[in-house]
């Protein structure tokens, strides 16, 4: 299903402003409707698997029918944030994590204006403006969802996928990412299993292939330097795991995806 298919149209689009007090009365979502409230000021409490944690501005919450917005704050930083909410056809599905980011500040400063001053002016289409809006806050929150660990997950392998995404040309044995995590090399392959169904071996590789696309694509490095910016140990490992992913050869890669850098 296309992400915009089950959207029927989008009732409201608006800002929010917590009071001084920081009493706010939540609201549970009806059916068929989704709430997605994008915080652009203050903080707020929210629960994340039974623990409260602080969110600040570009937080975004995606609630669901039954669930309740946001609603605790605090009262030195009551929060504010921009509200859309979303009437669908079916009783709509949970797609992306309940709690995302919308990581560019200046990029969301834009929407926030856009979205309002379109949404309240007549003259713009709404069968244009409303799959737009959706669209737009669904990639921001699944983009960073490719790009950051999960905040359900434990802080330890939060803070090991975010180690691994930055060091990726550097040695990421096991026993590595143990020493440097503190946590044992049973656990690790455990949790690996448990919440990105896959083995830490089979996550590094899927990420260096990835960045190895990325660099063939959009650079001119020579491909074996590009492989040991990749982690590959040398061309013919490099050669060999981009194929059995892709079928198809690194310079082959490149060549189809070319960019015209001169």
């Amino acid at each position: 299903m296309y992400i915009t298919e089950n959207i029927r149209q989008i009732n409201s689009v608006s800002l929010y402003q917590a009071p001084d007090h920081a009493r706010v009365q939540p609201v549970t979502i009806p059916p068929k409707s989704e709430n997605i409230e994008i915080i652009t000021g203050g903080e707020v409490f929210f629960d994340v698997n039974g623990s409260s944690r602080t969110f600040h501005r570009g937080a975004i919450f995606w609630h669901l029918p039954g669930e309740q917005t946001v609603w605790q704050t605090s009262r030195h930083a009551p929060y504010n944030c921009l509200s859309v909410r979303v009437a669908t056809y079916d009783a709509p599905e949970r797609r992306l994590p309940r709690v995302t980011f919308w990581e560019n500040d200046d990029d969301l400063t834009v929407f926030t204006r856009e979205a309002l001053r379109s949404f309240h002016d007549d003259s713009i289409d709404r069968d244009v403006l409303h799959p737009y809006i959706y669209a737009k806050i669904f990639w921001q929150a699944y983009y960073y969802t490719r790009r950051k660990p999960d905040p359900d997950y434990p802080l330890f392998l939060r803070q090991l996928l975010d180690h691994i995404n930055h060091h990726l040309a550097e040695d990421l044995s096991i026993d590595a990412l143990a020493a440097l995590s503190g946590v044992s090399v049973p656990c690790i392959h455990a949790q690996f299993r448990r919440h990105l169904n896959q083995t830490p071996h089979r996550y590094i590789l899927n990420r260096r292939l990835q960045y190895a696309r990325n660099l063939l694509a959009g650079s001119r490095l020579p491909i074996k330097e590009l492989g040991a910016a990749c982690g590959f140990a040398n061309i013919e490992s490099f050669y060999r795991a981009f194929h059995r992913c892709f079928d198809i050869t690194p310079g082959e890669y490149r060549s189809r995806h070319r960019l015209h850098l001169d």
